[in-house]
């Protein structure tokens, strides 16, 4: 719950480092329904739409509780090395987490209290390249919460000062264009300006940045009503 928020709000965090929409899509599919989660808000950055799903895969496939949503992204990944991760699955059994953060709390909740608190110095970014198997998840994603009568936004939080947005342009405007004529809304806080006290490092907001985020986005989703009547 975020009690700085005007609204009180009971959030989880199902997501892990460098998670791409074809991991998200495994994970709506095999978790989620409007009984147990109304609401997704799903985090949009260009790196998500760019990735080959390598290293977020890597993870979830030995820790996910799914069996079904393991092989999923395994075997989507289209890669041997995928099929190398479902082996060590395997071999492994019913261990504990094998990425464990000590600074985990609950509910994906891992509050870093590093400040960045100085500018970064960004070399300018190539062209964004979307891979397609990203686009055709994250669609599917919107899709399938759509069927299950889950509602949607997105969001991209803030950005350090100096940050080259280059690539976060087409990103928009791909997003802009899957919308539109639907009820998804997007909330892009990436343009707020906000001082780098407020990071970890050049990607990742510290706990201050974190509470000051979640807080913005609830009160913004409050008063859009999302969380009337709850």
């Amino acid at each position: 719950r975020r009690p700085e928020a005007r609204q009180q709000v009971l959030l989880f965090n199902l997501a892990t480092t460098a998670q791409t929409p074809m991991n998200t899509w495994y994970i709506i599919d095999n978790y989620l329904d409007s009984s147990n989660c109304p609401l997704v808000i799903f985090d949009v950055y260009p790196s998500a739409f760019s990735s080959n799903a390598l290293d977020s895969t890597a993870d979830l496939t030995q820790n996910v509780t799914s069996e079904k949503a393991a092989w999923g992204m395994a075997l989507t990944l289209a890669d041997m090395r995928g099929i190398n991760m479902m082996a060590a699955r395997i071999a492994l059994g019913r261990t504990p987490a094998m990425f464990t953060d000590l600074r985990y709390r609950s509910f994906g909740f891992a509050p870093s209290n590093l400040v960045m608190g100085h500018d970064v110095t960004w070399s300018p970014s190539p062209s964004l390249r979307m891979e397609p198997m990203q686009q055709r998840y994250f669609q599917r994603c919107l899709e399938l919460c759509r069927s299950r009568g889950i509602k949607v936004v997105l969001t991209n939080s803030y950005d350090p000062s100096g940050k080259d947005r280059g690539p976060d342009g087409r990103m928009h405007a791909y997003i802009d264009d899957v919308i539109s004529n639907t009820d998804t809304r997007y909330i892009d806080l990436s343009h707020e300006r906000v001082g780098n006290d407020l990071f970890a490092d050049g990607n990742h907001l510290n706990a201050k940045g974190a509470s000051l985020f979640s807080k913005q986005l609830i009160d913004t989703l409050s008063d859009l009503g999302y969380f009337r009547g709850r």
